[in-house]
């Protein structure tokens, strides 16, 4: 069996358009559940598709860019360290995979209809999403803002991970 309980289901749930919620535990495949749609797309089926990955820890961000690019796969970082000419190249499809913090997503809206004119968008993954919900009214107000994603993007699947979700 190559796929974990549920990972092929929310694979196909994005490729078809729909949304997406997935709760498991750190290290057991959640970057998989973004990944591969914009992979299949471009590799399997020649549609030139990328993923959008809203995640706050920079750190985690750089660390999956840096694990993404050793395996071949193009993928970027956007926000204070990258470059004009990079988030144009980001813009018109050069990356399979784009990551971005929610506090650059919130001033992106351009480049991310740029991006939508330009490429399909596989999905858009919100990682850490609890924090929407437990922080982001107070630590991170740029995640309350991402609710804004489904009018700017509409009819992109948009997944949300988390480790760490609780009931309420």
């Amino acid at each position: 069996r190559i796929f974990r309980s549920h990972q092929l289901d929310v694979v196909k749930a994005l490729l078809s358009g729909r949304d997406a919620f997935c709760t498991m535990a750190t290290g057991s495949g959640k970057s998989l559940l973004f990944q591969l749609p914009a992979l299949a797309l471009r590799d399997r089926m020649g549609i030139l598709a990328t993923t959008v990955v809203i995640s706050p820890l920079l750190s985690l961000i750089e660390d999956q860019v840096q694990s993404l690019r050793r395996s071949g796969v193009a993928a970027i970082a956007i926000g204070a360290s990258s470059s004009r000419e990079e988030e144009e190249r980001a813009m018109h499809g050069d990356y399979t995979i784009i990551y971005a913090t929610p506090e650059k997503i919130s001033v992106w809206k351009y480049g991310l209809e740029t991006l939508a004119q330009n490429v399909r968008i596989a999905c858009i993954a919100v990682d850490e999403c609890h924090a929407i919900s437990e922080w982001g009214h107070d630590f991170r107000p740029a995640y309350r803002q991402l609710g804004e994603l489904r009018q700017w993007m509409p009819g992109v699947p948009i997944l949300a991970l988390t480790a760490t979700a609780t009931s309420t």
